[in-house]
């Protein structure tokens, strides 16, 4: 029976699951010693009232390119150092949204691109089942990234690709001081000349991160050139070039 109470237990869960997202500004640029206010939306999907509250964490990145949640404000260049949100959560209502305002002010010297995690916590009513009361917190998150105006250098460059089984090692190096998104283009090309392409989207915090990207599969065994090309901030572009080989199966 405990098996059964279980059982219906993750079942009334699942019903109950708190759907809210976030969405807002994903890039802003402001002078420094300008305040401005955006928007973010919650939405809740789900067929109930859900209450949620605001989050914020700072964004790092470690040199193998993997990105991790740290407390806000413990960098620099924490978004959080300059953007404040109202105290307390919401309740958004079922099928429905709620517009949380965000205030920001760039103080005078500010410099640079400022980036962070805002996301969304988002609570199930108690779901009672088998003696017990539980409920689910979720969370959903994005991440804003702020440029002070004519203050920003984009500098990105592929210092190295190198061939690790069956992944290619890319190292990318940001000089510049920006959160940069970008667009990574890599063209395999065998002997006979036929190309393949495989488009990966990354994100290259300032400072240097060795990627591990993986080789497409299906590549028929052989000899490859793979070009890459790295196009971000608008339509500045990284290039590089190597050489792998696909071994027989």
């Amino acid at each position: 029976m405990k098996t059964l109470y279980t059982l219906a237990l993750l079942t009334l869960l699942t019903t109950a699951s708190a759907e809210v997202f976030i969405s807002g500004p994903r890039s802003l640029t402001l002078a420094a010693g300008t305040s401005e206010t955006v928007q973010y939306t919650l939405s809740n999907t789900s067929d109930a009232p859900v209450r949620a509250t605001i989050f914020t964490n700072d964004y790092v990145q470690a040199p193998n390119g993997n990105l991790t949640h740290v407390p806000g404000k413990s960098l620099s260049q924490s978004l959080e150092r300059l953007m404040t949100f109202p105290a307390g959560g919401v309740v958004v209502p079922a099928k429905g949204s709620v517009v949380i305002p965000a205030k920001i002010n760039v103080p005078t010297g500010a410099s640079g691109g400022y980036w962070g995690v805002v996301g969304v916590d988002a609570e199930t009513a108690p779901v009672k089942a088998a003696g017990n009361s539980v409920g689910i917190h979720l969370r959903y998150a994005m991440v804003t990234a702020l440029e002070v105006k004519d203050t920003i250098k984009h500098a990105v460059s592929i210092a190295n690709v190198a061939q690790e089984g069956g992944n290619l090692l890319v190292t990318f190096k940001n000089a510049g001081n920006a959160y940069e998104r970008l667009e990574l283009r890599m063209t395999y090309q065998n002997a006979a000349g036929k190309a393949v392409d495989d488009v990966r989207p990354y994100v290259i915090l300032p400072g240097t991160a060795d990627l591990t990207v993986p080789i497409p599969a299906g590549l028929t065994p052989g000899a490859y050139a793979v070009f890459l090309s790295a196009q971000y901030a608008g339509d500045a572009v990284a290039e590089a070039a190597s050489t792998l080989t696909v071994a027989g199966r």
